[in-house]
């Protein structure tokens, strides 16, 4: 996974310059999302798009208690890595979220999609990555 990535949730994205987890082979583990605003896409800057796929969680019983004071708890991911997605792929994932509620992450959505609107969708990401200004 090459930085900054951007990392889609059901709820919202973010630009960031690690991934809070880990990843090993096809498995992910991350903090426990107390919200329930679970990862569902990450795309690095090369381009790649990682599928999260959620298993489950070790948050229950007294370890549940805890992680609302102090979060020791994990989410479990099952990924897949999609190589080099068109720019058509990351615009039908990004676009969801000009849709967003809030306006701080609607514009940050426009601002991603507007960065790259006069680039062809059959290019692939990696070669505009960086008009994206990550």
């Amino acid at each position: 996974m090459n930085y900054p990535i951007i990392e889609l949730r059901q709820s919202n994205l973010f630009v960031l310059d690690k991934f809070y987890g880990e990843i090993s082979g096809d498995k992910a583990i991350v903090p426990y999302n107390i919200q329930r605003n679970l990862t569902e896409h990450i795309i690095d800057s090369s381009g790649d798009l990682w599928i999260f796929s959620y298993e489950g969680s070790n948050c229950s019983g007294l370890r549940k208690l805890i992680s609302y004071i102090w979060n020791i708890s994990q989410d479990l991911y099952s990924i897949e890595i999609e190589r080099n997605i068109t720019l058509g792929r990351f615009k039908e994932l990004i676009y969801k979220y000009t849709k967003c509620d809030n306006p701080d992450l609607a514009e940050m959505a426009v601002d991603l999609l507007a960065s790259v609107k006069d680039t062809k969708n059959e290019a692939t990401l990696s070669s505009v990555i960086s008009k994206l200004n990550l």
